[in-house]
This record gives C-alpha cells, structure tokens and sequence, in this order.
C-alpha cells in the first residue's frame, strides 16, 4: 500500500513471529517509516518494554528492552536471578508503574501496596549479548515430557513456520502432548515433523483434528477449551 502519510508502526498484544517481525521491520526501514514492537501486562499499566525502531530489523523477534524508569531481569526456578545471557528463566519487571495489586473485595482497598513495584510477568524470555529480551514462552506452557521440559509456545512456532497454511494448535500434560490441526492431511506429516524437532519417542504425541481451534476475539488461542479432548 501506498501511505506516504503514515510515519509510525506499533505492536502489542501478542508475540508475532519473528518472520512477520522482520516483514513489518524491512517494509518500514525501506519506507523511511518507524516500526516499535512493544511488550507489556495490565498489572503494569500496559507497557514495560519496547524494541527501538532503529533496531528492528537487527534484533527481529526480540521483545526490546525496559522502558525508562524500569528495569528487567531474569529468575531461574529457585528465584535466584539469571546473569548469563541465552538462559531462559521467568521474565521479572521493577518499576513505578506496577499496580498495586487486585482488589476482589471492599476490605482489599486497605492492603496497600502489596506489589511493591515489583511484577513477575509468568512470561519465559532470554536476554542476548547486548542485553535485548526474547520471549520464548509462558511459564505454564512447558511440559515434561520423558524428563524433558519441552516448550509448548517453541513447538507452534516451529510448525507454523514449516506449515504456514495450517491453523494449528499445541497442549497436553506431562509426558503426553496434543497436537491439534484444523486439515487432517497434514496430520502426519505435523507428527513427524515434531517428532524430528524434539527427538522424542512418537508415542508421547497425539495429532487430534478438530474443525476450528478455539481463539478469543483478540486471535489469542483458548487451550482452556482443547482440554476436553484429553484421553
């Protein structure tokens, strides 16, 4: 499209794949426009990080980096924080514009401030060399699998990049995962193609073809609703 007046293009409200980041973030540089991907949760008043415009192609599906007036680290499952980069751990944000917390109930407008500036985002991220965060997944989106953790969010992307014409969706319980796809003519090839990728056994993958996979109105998938199928 032709739009000489239009400067400036964010994003929030869904990780895109780093294919789609690099298709918006090259359109943009080669336009002379501005593309910012910016990350953030309700409890912190929408927004706690963004990726500069002039890095937007460098670091394609990268997150960015904290606001001004925040700052973000990385725990690992003790709490103890994470100073290597390329490590994943649980996305923690310390800033100003963290809420204080939920109130359910008249008696909880007296608890205060029960956050104390401090928010751990349930997100799973990495940080790289130059100190730029990626997030990889959320922290209940993994399972075991054989005594391996495996990364549900990883596993789509992967398919939705080798399949990009299949709406597809991944879920499950430890050492059992589900993979659900709308064209059952992909079935098997989706299954070994996870297969390969993971290096599991072929017995801890199911591939179960529903009609729709189950999103909200914001496009985010429902996997609350793909339990039933859970054998």
């Amino acid at each position: 499209m032709d739009l000489p007046s239009l400067r400036t293009m964010t994003q929030a409200g869904g990780k895109l794949t780093p294919e789609f980041h690099e298709k918006y973030a090259l359109y943009a540089k080669e336009k002379g426009k501005k593309f910012v991907v910016m990350y953030g949760q309700c409890e912190a008043t929408a927004r706690m990080g963004y990726l500069p415009a002039d890095k937007a192609v460098e670091k394609k599906g990268a997150m960015g980096i904290a606001i001004p007036g925040g700052r973000f680290h990385l725990i690992n499952a003790e709490g103890q924080e994470i100073l290597e980069p390329n490590v994943t751990g649980e996305l923690v944000y310390d800033g100003p514009n963290v809420t204080l917390g939920y109130c359910e109930r008249a008696e909880d407008l007296c608890l205060g401030d029960e956050r104390h500036g401090i928010l751990e985002t349930g997100d799973m991220a990495q940080f790289d060399e130059d100190g730029f965060y990626y997030i990889v997944g959320r922290k209940k989106r993994f399972l075991k699998i054989y005594g391996n953790r495996v990364n549900l969010d990883e596993i789509e992307r992967l398919v939705k990049t080798a399949f990009p014409d299949t709406d597809f969706a991944c879920a499950g319980v430890d050492d059992h995962m589900y993979l659900f796809v709308t064209d059952e003519s992909v079935s098997e090839e989706v299954k070994k193609f996870v297969v390969l990728k993971t290096g599991l056994n072929q017995m801890a993958f199911k591939v179960i073809k529903i009609d729709e996979i189950p999103k909200n109105d914001a496009g985010k998938i429902l996997y609350l609703k793909l339990e039933k199928y859970y054998k």
